[in-house]
């Protein structure tokens, strides 16, 4: 693997009712799931990566969950692209040092994660 996450790819997208957003903030929602890959991969493979690998355990599958995070195109994401659960819920609680929900109406149950390691940059 590389130690520097790829870079965002700058892709057009067609978003509806885009015509009703702020012009300023167009640039940000076309790019929004690209930036948070990135920043999720940056976080996956940055100084503190030893703890991820703990956390995932299998060697074989913090791979994947890195693999996930790469961009592979344009259109609907391979099933290996899929932000699975609840590897991807650890790492985004503590990317963005916020708690995260997951609700399974499947499974009749619900999980909670937090960061682990660091406290919310303010209160809410």
């Amino acid at each position: 693997m590389s130690p520097n996450p790829p870079k965002p790819i700058l892709v057009i997208v067609h978003i509806p009712h885009k015509d009703q957003i702020l012009h300023w903030m167009h640039e940000s929602i076309e790019n929004v799931v690209d930036m948070i890959c990135y920043q999720l991969h940056k976080e996956l493979i940055g100084e503190e990566n030893a703890r991820y690998r703990r956390l995932i355990g299998v060697n074989r599958r913090y791979k994947e969950v890195l693999v996930a995070l790469i961009f592979c195109g344009i259109g609907p994401a391979p099933p290996d692209k899929w932000m699975t659960m609840p590897d991807m819920s650890f790492l985004i609680a503590q990317r963005y040092k916020h708690m995260v929900g997951l609700l399974s109406i499947e499974k009749k149950r619900s999980e909670t994660f937090f960061p682990l390691y660091d406290a919310p940059s303010h209160r809410e």
